[in-house]
């Protein structure tokens, strides 16, 4: 398994972060966490899988749109871990519904989600975890159960950390 920013140490968010799975936002639970990042980072496979979704992830075109944001996209991968979300990302052009990816392939690279610096920059991973089967996204909303297929990230991406 690897890290998913190619070339950058590995460094997450602590809990209780506004980038912390679970954190309570304006109309919506957090359904993933957030690595902080530069512009055009490369995005890598942490496991060998199979893409099962791409999507407008934020944006005017994202569904529901989100014009507060600028537009990025999104890739749903499963393998052994479950279904990986890597978002807020710009997907290569080659990488497709249906195809399976190496440990390490590039698939993506980072492009800029917020208009204006909030404190963290502009640019990040979006990463989130699935249940196997899952092929869609989905929203959590304030004072609602966790939809039962989304999982906490975190316990993964620390693993991730400890890998050289």
């Amino acid at each position: 398994m690897r890290w998913p920013l190619r070339n950058k140490t590995p460094s997450i968010p602590p809990v209780g972060h506004v980038g912390d799975f679970a954190f309570r936002r304006s109309f919506y639970h957090h359904p993933g966490i957030d690595i902080y990042c530069g512009p055009q980072h490369e995005v890598q496979a942490i496991e060998p899988g199979r893409v099962v979704h791409i999507e407008n992830f934020t944006g005017p075109n994202a569904e529901p749109p989100s014009p507060w944001w600028l537009e990025t996209w999104s890739i749903l991968i499963e393998g052994q871990s479950g279904v990986l979300g890597y978002c807020e990302l710009k997907p290569l052009s080659n990488i497709q519904i249906g195809d399976t990816v190496q440990e390490g392939e590039i698939i993506a690279t980072i492009t800029p989600v917020l208009k204006r610096d909030k404190g963290n920059g502009t640019t990040m991973l979006h990463f989130e975890r699935y249940l196997p089967g899952t092929k869609h996204h989905v929203t959590w909303v304030l004072d609602t159960p966790k939809p039962p297929e989304l999982l906490d990230p975190r316990d993964l991406l620390e693993k991730l950390q400890l890998i050289k």
